[in-house]
């Protein structure tokens, strides 16, 4: 799974390639000891809910999703990127990393709903099962110990008034 490019455009256009994949992978898991079925459970929680939890939906704009991507990458990553200084130190860097995984996250929901009709409650209700689902499998203390930059990531109220102002504004 980690071998995969981690853009949209490669998740949709591959996308029967990449849910074939994880179906062998998670049965594969089956035989290993607890522990290492949980990290796989939590490395693959991304393609989990796009291949099994939201599959059929996703499917029926799949057409869509693979035509837009490629501009929608282009754009997300131009608007999101971290920009910083590593000379002002690991607390600058932290911060803008998560300000720009907060950006990516807002900008892909709402490139795809707008490019894509009929999207935004299936995009919506995945974002925030992904968030969810990183919540609940992460120790409580590394939350707390978060930047709140970083917090506000975890924090499912913020996050849908972000994804659900910004796309109308």
């Amino acid at each position: 799974m980690l071998r995969f490019e981690r853009t949209y455009s490669f998740v949709f256009r591959n996308f029967d390639k990449i849910c074939d994949t994880l179906e062998r992978g998670a049965y594969c898991s089956r035989t290993c000891d607890l522990p290492d079925q949980r990290s796989f459970y939590h490395y693959t929680t991304f393609y989990r809910l796009h291949c099994v939890d939201f599959e059929e939906e996703l499917e029926e704009h799949l057409e869509c999703f693979t035509e837009a991507a490629p501009e929608i990458d282009r754009n997300c990553r131009t608007r999101c990127v971290p920009k910083f200084d590593k000379g002002h130190g690991k607390e600058v860097e932290l911060k803008s990393k998560c300000k720009g995984m907060q950006c990516s996250t807002v900008c892909y929901y709402q490139e795809f709903s707008n490019a894509c009709p009929g999207t935004h409650d299936v995009l919506l209700r995945l974002n925030m099962r992904q968030i969810n689902d990183v919540v609940s499998s992460a120790k409580p203390e590394l939350i707390q110990a978060m930047h709140p930059d970083c917090l506000q990531l975890y924090d499912m109220e913020y996050m849908r008034a972000k994804l659900v102002g910004d796309s109308e504004e």
